[in-house]
């Protein structure tokens, strides 16, 4: 006498496990900071950016990707 399928009664162990472990790594990254490398290709991007400006004298119709 089969009673059917089990029907689950809480929060799934596996989704809490997840969720956990992706808390864990995201707390992780997120602490770490920017690099270097990061901080200066930011730099570089927005200075030429602001070259751009000021050689047009205000916003291009297009900014450089």
């Amino acid at each position: 006498m089969s009673s059917g399928p089990r029907q689950s009664t809480g929060f799934p162990l596996e989704a809490l496990l997840t969720c956990g472990l992706g808390l864990f790594l995201a707390w992780g990254w997120l602490t770490t900071g920017p690099s270097n490398q990061e901080l200066l290709a930011n730099y570089a991007k927005a200075k030429d950016v602001a070259n751009l400006i000021w050689e047009n004298k205000g916003f291009a119709w297009w900014s450089p990707a």
